[in-house]
């Protein structure tokens, strides 16, 4: 089953979704803002596509921060602040059902993803 985590007012979650449910694909929705991710879940993310493309550098809590307390991050603290603060993550993140994971929304990522999980 195909998971999308992200939270209900996101603009990006909202197209993730629709566009899903407009190609007909079954998925469950993990709004992080009403449940809590385990840190496993958050390290598995970085440790495939890298802390770096996971974190949301746009979001007002990144804004917020100090410039030293973003030069200061590395891996594991990313996790641990992303933890912390789950708005610091990139929205949506997708977990597809052949284990592949994708961050933010791309017509043409989902698209391949279901044409692959159709095949």
């Amino acid at each position: 089953m195909i998971i999308v985590y992200g939270i209900q007012n996101c603009d990006s979650v909202r197209k993730a979704r629709a566009w899903l449910e407009q190609h007909g694909a079954v998925y469950r929705f993990f709004d992080f803002r009403v449940m809590v991710l385990h840190p496993s879940k958050i390290r598995s993310w970085c440790d495939r596509l890298g802390w770096e493309r996971v974190l949301n550098r746009r979001s007002r809590t990144w804004q917020q921060m100090s410039e030293q307390d973003r030069r200061a991050l590395s891996a594991d603290t990313a996790v641990e602040l992303m933890r912390c603060e789950p708005l610091l993550i990139k929205r949506p993140v997708v977990e597809w059902e052949d284990g592949t994971v994708s961050v933010g929304f791309s017509e043409r990522v989902f698209l391949q993803q279901l044409q692959d999980s159709r095949a």
